[in-house]
């Protein structure tokens, strides 16, 4: 990763460039010569900071997991209401969600590069080890049903994540905010009318 003294304008123009039109096109379709010509910079300055693409791809994830997860964990450890949390929640999952296309969850999702893969994995495995907690707090605090296996929850959730991964799936949402809504609120609400 890139190291703090490395943490120049360029790093910060490249990197804004990088989220920009990864998020918009996809990690394939973008290649080092438009990154260098959104940022403003040469590519020797790329070179001289990221390897390579996929390196400046990693570090751009492990940046943006790290900070997503920051704030999950503070709205999940406030002492509001368990609605409340579960509302803010959904609403910073859909604002997370309007940055990403379609192409940039499926670059993700069917990754052939190894160091990114097990990036994804221990992304989602400590994501879901935390929701488990979360889970199980709640269970205990009377706010989820008591009778509802938790492992069974967790099985269904890494189900719904496979999905991303699946174009048929993936083509009945215009785009990935309308997807990430419809998923978080059938997890939450089932089929319900009338969430509340």
């Amino acid at each position: 990763m890139v190291e703090i003294e490395k943490k120049t304008k360029s790093y910060f123009v490249l990197t804004k460039a990088a989220n920009k039109l990864f998020h918009k096109y996809g990690i394939r379709k973008v290649s080092v010569e438009e990154l260098c010509k959104e940022a403003r910079i040469s590519k020797m300055t790329f070179y001289r900071l990221f390897k390579n693409k996929e390196q400046l791809v990693k570090h751009i994830l492990v940046e943006d997991f790290e900070q997503n997860f920051a704030k999950q964990k503070k709205l999940f450890d406030q002492d509001i209401p368990f609605t409340d949390i579960i509302q803010q929640s959904l609403k910073y999952k859909r604002n997370s969600a309007k940055r990403y296309s379609k192409e940039f969850v499926s670059d993700l999702y069917t990754a052939k590069d190894q160091e990114l893969v097990k990036l994804m994995h221990d992304f989602g495995e400590k994501g879901r080890a935390f929701f488990k907690k979360f889970l199980i707090r709640s269970q205990q605090e009377g706010h989820i049903r008591k009778n509802i296996k938790i492992d069974f929850v967790m099985h269904y959730l890494e189900k719904m994540q496979e999905k991303m991964i699946d174009e048929t799936f993936l083509n009945l949402f215009d785009n990935v905010e309308e997807l990430s809504v419809e998923l978080t609120n059938m997890f939450f609400y089932g089929i319900l009318s009338n969430p509340k």
